[in-house]
């Protein structure tokens, strides 16, 4: 049970770290394109 829930815990991790990742670089492009 708790490497289900350390592994579970990794790819909660890294797909927060994707979608963060992504916002910042849709928000680097925005503040890009609007400046």
């Amino acid at each position: 049970m708790e490497s289900l829930s350390c592994f579970y815990n990794k790819k909660v991790k890294s797909f927060l770290q994707n979608v963060y990742w992504k916002e910042e670089v849709l928000i680097r492009a925005c503040l890009f394109f609007t400046r």
